[in-house]
């Protein structure tokens, strides 16, 4: 089997694939940032015994835990920042298993090149501030830590907690409706699927105000 290296990705597809990712997700207006975590289904495609780290794409994201299969996981961020690939998070894998889940809880950064953040007056009624999302073609680094190359596409479902007059869609298909989250009841709650494996820049979200059905 012929190795493929992506240049714009620190990540390595031939040792793991991520094949779903299950986003949790806050919504913060006056921080600019989305809050929550991400647990990443990960599937080894090496043989070797040993088992070398998982490598991840990230970019101005605040790593808070890491853990695998539900027990802390050793990890780091690269201490040298690419201008433009960004980071690389390294995640020592304890386990010989196929395949294994890793949750890592993060917060974006309010200068994340995936995010754009406008205040109400830059939207069309005034009334609401409106965040959206653009991953092409190496942003969704900055959004989620991820193998952040087209070669990797991966399912996903989302459950994201929004201020009440907002409302979330993303890239996918609605499975519930909204509700008020466990947050409180100034917050609503939103779950989404795509069960098409899409690549990293696929992942789409909005919140503001907008009309769902």
């Amino acid at each position: 089997m012929s190795h493929f290296h992506d240049p714009s990705s620190s990540a390595d597809p031939n040792l793991y694939r991520i094949a779903h990712v299950k986003f949790d997700w806050t919504v913060n207006f006056d921080t600019k940032t989305v809050d929550g975590s991400a647990v990443l289904t990960v599937k080894k495609v090496s043989h070797d015994k040993v088992n070398p780290p998982l490598i991840l794409d990230c970019n101005e994201l605040s790593i808070h835990s890491v853990k695998i299969q539900g027990h802390d996981a050793k990890w780091s961020v690269a201490p040298h920042k690419h201008s433009v690939l960004g980071s690389l998070l390294d995640i020592t894998v304890p386990i010989s298993e196929p395949q294994f889940d890793v949750e890592i809880s993060y917060r974006t950064s309010p200068n994340s090149s995936a995010l754009q953040w406008l205040e109400p007056e830059l939207t069309a009624d005034r009334k609401l501030p409106f965040m959206f999302s653009q991953c092409q073609a190496i942003h969704a680094r900055s959004l989620f830590p991820c193998q952040d190359t087209p070669s990797v596409k991966a399912t996903f479902e989302a459950v994201v907690h929004a201020p009440k007059d907002a409302v979330v869609v993303m890239g996918g298909v609605r499975t519930k409706q909204p509700s008020v989250s466990d947050r409180g009841d100034q917050w609503m709650v939103y779950h989404y699927e795509q069960t098409i494996p899409i690549p990293s820049y696929l992942v789409t979200i909005a919140c503001g105000d907008l009309a769902s059905e």
